[in-house]
């Protein structure tokens, strides 16, 4: 896990699954949601088997970034980042 000051993480991690319908097994990619700026800690809702809904208010200004692929490589990114450089975390 990444900590990352004025900031919320929420991180999925890789995993293989079977539809229930059909019972074909899928992969889903690991997936980091970084909240930045003046939002709240998110909302996550489970809508169905492998669904959810995630769901932050937030006022301007606010921003959130989704990274997609290699949960190691997420967190070496978002590790190595300077997020103190970003305008708006100020």
């Amino acid at each position: 896990m990444v900590v990352i000051p004025g900031a919320v993480v929420l991180a999925m991690a890789s995993n293989t699954f079977r539809d229930s319908g059909t019972n074909i097994e899928r992969y889903a990619e690991a997936q980091t949601f970084v909240f930045l700026g003046r939002a709240v800690v998110p909302e996550v809702q489970k809508r169905a088997d492998h669904q959810f809904e995630v769901f932050a208010a937030a006022t301007s200004p606010a921003m959130v970034i989704r990274l997609r692929g290699n949960e190691v490589l997420i967190a070496d990114l978002l590790r190595k980042t300077d997020w103190k450089s970003l305008e708006l975390l100020r």
